[in-house]
């Protein structure tokens, strides 16, 4: 009887500490989930603010802003100026058709 004692409680102590045990990985497993969820919020702002930068960046008014001000660019006024850039080796230009369609998207430095 003493014997049985003993091997039940050597059984019970055993499945104790394997329940305590397992509890403790699921707890781990458990603020590591929360965790990794944290880092997906913050990266999805992170990404969010990113795609409004890049709209901001992309801006066409931006950039002729930095054409006109850092770079010293100017839009051609009239379509002779457009054509007349066009023909100059060195010089890109913004060539507006009839119906004022671009056909080139270059800039042209005001000489």
């Amino acid at each position: 009887m003493r014997r049985r004692c003993k091997t039940l409680l050597i059984v019970l102590a055993v499945m104790a500490m394997t329940i305590t045990v397992r509890s403790g990985i699921s707890a781990s497993r458990g603020y590591d989930l929360v965790h990794t969820e944290q880092q997906a919020e913050a990266v999805e702002q992170e990404n969010e603010r990113l795609k409004i930068d890049i709209a901001r960046l992309k801006s066409p008014q931006r950039i002729k802003d930095i054409a006109t001000k850092d770079l010293g660019m100017e839009v051609p006024k009239r379509a002779s100026e457009h054509f007349r850039a066009a023909a100059s080796e060195d010089a890109g230009a913004l060539i507006y058709c009839k119906d004022g369609r671009t056909m080139s998207t270059k800039w042209t430095f005001v000489r």
